[in-house]
């Protein structure tokens, strides 16, 4: 989604859509839960119930590249209403990861 999203950032071999690009990199961005609750009531009167932990495929960390390149094109205002506060917090964010923090190319 990074990769796409740069594509339409850039406008490289497609029209040039920062909206599009801004809207891939938030969906890679989005931090998913390892782990998802669910609770089983009691079997029986009196019986306790318990939670249960299943596993996300698709959990952890968002894509720390998709949050620093939203983050400045929220702070820019490119494609996204200007968020200047959201953008320093996803760049942050990504820096924490351990992306390395520089402009995006």
């Amino acid at each position: 989604m990074v990769e796409l999203g740069q594509l339409y950032e850039y406008g490289l071999g497609v029209e040039r859509n920062e909206q599009r690009a801004a809207s891939l990199y938030a969906e890679a961005a989005d931090d998913r839960p390892n782990y998802t609750s669910i609770y089983s009531p009691a079997v029986r009167l009196g019986g306790t119930g318990q939670v249960m932990l299943v596993p996300n495929p698709g959990g952890g960390p968002g894509d720390a590249e998709a949050k620093y390149r939203l983050g400045h094109m929220l702070i820019e205002g490119r494609g996204v209403p200007k968020d200047a506060e959201r953008g320093q917090a996803l760049i942050d964010a990504a820096v924490n990861q351990g992306f390395p923090g520089k402009k995006p190319d």
